[in-house]
């Protein structure tokens, strides 16, 4: 059973690529959103379709390369006293044994290099239940490498996941009333024809296609997602590419330093929405590595995951070490786009949107600070780093100094129990309150204004209040449902969450909605008879009491 589990930082679902449509490995990854889970306290938690081109993936419910990344998730010990942890956004955490703690008899505590995450190990039932230290409600608990519970926060939903007798996903399922989130229908109980998610409803169908498998050679004719329909028809077909030449250089052996050319077979996919809307992508059957796609050409280099090189994908490897990609746009002369990163170093570097290549240095060590951004470079026309930025941590994790090399600018992050005050060269900019971890107040110093913000729940609706000189400037109320706000002595507005509609509340009681759906002006209408919308009207009076 899940304990009691606030929301810890490091779930990220939503798996952004590094660059164009290749991911952190060097992989084609292509990401379908089927929708969201509401799991309470206005926290949802998205459930992704991804086609990823890693080899070392096994053929599952919806064929070679398809995968829920949240079912898919594992835990598992890979070395003596260490464990890996694969998270449901797809990001790898290393857990070592936790030495300097007693683990009751028959189980193992381990613990996050960041210090944050801690995993405990039961032998005899083969089960991890990881949690976060700094935060009381949140936990995923894994048996047998499988993730079967997992819980956001305190006072949300405690989900378990189901599974069919094929160990292929069946549904996520509220603990409390048994409500089914997300299932996934099949012929049979290896096929899957539905995917429903809330109101979502998806039809499958899977097909075939002319691929060769990971060992570069055997046909892969495995059938896979052919039709995803829910609003419209998107298709995807699978075919062999032109196969491609690329020179290696072996690092051990007797070629050591030898250059080599390899021909390798290409996979191809390509997708279409039915519509005008279509695009392909190819990547090397063996290692996996993009090529091409609709729009760039790619340079992928991985030394440590490249068959090529002597990988061997049955094995298990913690990181790929040092991750190089570029991406070359057709029909443009410019330097390519690039993304790089050194899992042992730390260093990332990245092309930004104005064409520059920034780095970014994170901490490694082991502490409280692990990960934490230690400095910002940019590449200068010589190829040279230079400084932009540069951040300073206290012992236990909380920053102290951000100095901007640019400006000259230093800031100093004073902690004082539960007030931490921002300095800026030598002037007050900021200051937080905090009560229980949460904070509940902060005061601000802009263009010669004081600018004070107030956090507060009242009768189940978060308020806060924006002050400038001592004036109430702006109020806004959260709920699950609603977002409210008012500026000044003006209107009320209130938007429903998760869909385009907009009302206004008038000083004279009238209401009118407007529908912005998917983002542009659909409807406008007054509302004739307000009392349907008391909700609102008891909301606006909850987060106006005392002002």
């Amino acid at each position: 059973m899940v304990a009691s589990v606030a929301k810890a930082a490091p779930i990220l679902v939503d798996r952004p690529n590094s660059i164009g449509n290749a991911n952190n490995y060097g992989y084609l990854q292509i990401k379908r959103e089927l929708g969201s889970i509401d799991v309470g306290k206005g926290l949802d938690f998205d459930v992704d379709l991804i086609f990823t081109s890693d080899p070392r993936l096994k053929p599952g419910a919806f064929g070679p390369g398809w995968t829920i990344p949240l079912f898919d998730s594992t835990v598992f010990e890979y070395n003596q006293g260490k464990v890996i942890w694969d998270g449901p956004d797809g990001s790898r955490r290393f857990l070592t044994i936790a030495n300097d703690k007693e683990a009751p008899r028959g189980k193992k505590i381990y613990q996050h290099q960041g210090g944050d995450l801690e995993a405990v190990y039961d032998q005899r039932r083969n089960e991890y239940l990881i949690t976060s230290k700094a935060n009381s409600g949140w936990a995923f608990e894994y048996r047998d490498g499988r993730l079967v519970r997992f819980r956001l926060g305190e006072g949300t939903q405690t989900c378990r996941l189901d599974y069919n007798g094929r160990g292929f996903p069946k549904a996520i399922v509220a603990d409390s009333g048994n409500e089914v989130l997300f299932n996934v229908e099949y012929n049979g109980v290896a096929t899957p024809k539905l995917v429903q998610i809330g109101d979502a409803k998806y039809s499958v169908e899977l097909g075939g296609g002319d691929m060769v498998s990971p060992d570069g050679k055997t046909p892969y004719k495995n059938y896979r997602v052919s039709f995803l329909t829910r609003l419209g028809n998107e298709q995807f077909t699978y075919s062999l590419g032109e196969p491609v030449e690329r020179v290696i250089k072996r690092e051990k052996g007797k070629n050591n330093n030898k250059a080599e050319t390899v021909t390798t077979a290409v996979n191809r996919i390509a997708y279409s929405d039915g519509g005008s809307g279509s695009s392909w992508a190819e990547w090397e059957a063996r290692s996996g590595f993009i090529t091409t796609d609709s729009g760039a050409n790619y340079d992928v280099k991985n030394d440590a995951f490249d068959p090529f090189l002597g990988y061997d994908m049955e094995q298990v490897t913690a990181t790929p070490g040092n991750v190089s990609i570029k991406r070359y746009i057709e029909g443009e002369e410019k330097k390519p786009e690039q993304w790089s990163y050194n899992w042992d170093s730390g260093m990332r570097s990245y092309t930004d949107a104005a064409g520059n290549v920034l780095r970014k240095t994170f901490i490694m060590a082991p502490g409280a600070a692990y990960l934490n951004l230690r400095k910002i470079e940019k590449k200068n026309d010589k190829g040279d780093w230079d400084m932009q930025k540069s951040f300073a941590y206290a012992p236990n994790g909380e920053l102290l100094r951000e100095v901007d090399w640019l400006s000259d600018v230093q800031t100093h992050y004073i902690h004082d129990g539960d007030i931490l005050r921002v300095v800026r060269d030598d002037q007050l900019v900021r200051e937080d309150k905090f009560s229980d971890g949460k904070l509940t107040e902060r005061l601000r110093f802009e263009d010669g204004k004081q600018i004070r913000e107030v956090y507060q729940q009242i009768d189940g609706i978060a308020r806060v209040l924006v002050l400038v000189d001592g004036k109430i400037e702006k109020i806004n109320g959260f709920t699950d449902e609603w977002m409210i706000y008012r500026k000044g002595q003006g209107n009320w507005f209130f938007r429903e969450r998760g869909s385009g509609l907009h009302y206004i509340v008038l000083k004279d009681g009238r209401v009118r909605l407007k529908n912005l759906a998917e983002g542009n002006l659909q409807h406008v209408r007054w509302i004739e008879d307000p009392t349907e919308l008391s909700d609102i009207f008891n909301a606006i009076t909850v987060i106006s009491q005392g002002i």
